[in-house]
């Protein structure tokens, strides 16, 4: 087989980082990193791009009362406006919420 090429790399690199490859791609992969920088870079910064979205997500964000509660107003909108759709199409009068 021949050696992977650094377009091959990119297409399989988050893969690679999920540990979601077989044996034989990962060999290849690391065969790859041991004569291209770039490659070796690349996954570095995909890496830290992923540790630190990990990071922000799991941060422990405050969120607004007033996001919360538009939120809940348009949430019961929605889902008077199903049932009433769906009591439309049966015939019947929409229940009062």
């Amino acid at each position: 087989m021949s050696a992977m090429q650094c377009r091959e790399f990119r297409d399989i690199a988050d893969s690679f980082l999920r540990e979601e490859l077989s044996d034989k791609p990962t060999h290849n992969i690391i065969e790859h990193f041991e004569s291209c920088a770039a490659c070796r870079s690349e996954l570095a910064a995909r890496r830290n791009l992923r540790e630190r979205l990990r990071a922000a997500c799991a941060s422990d964000a405050e969120v607004r009362p007033e996001f919360v509660e538009q939120l809940r107003l348009q949430l019961r909108a929605a889902g008077a406006h199903n049932t009433f759709e769906k009591d439309a199409r049966r015939g019947s009068e929409p229940d009062p919420l």
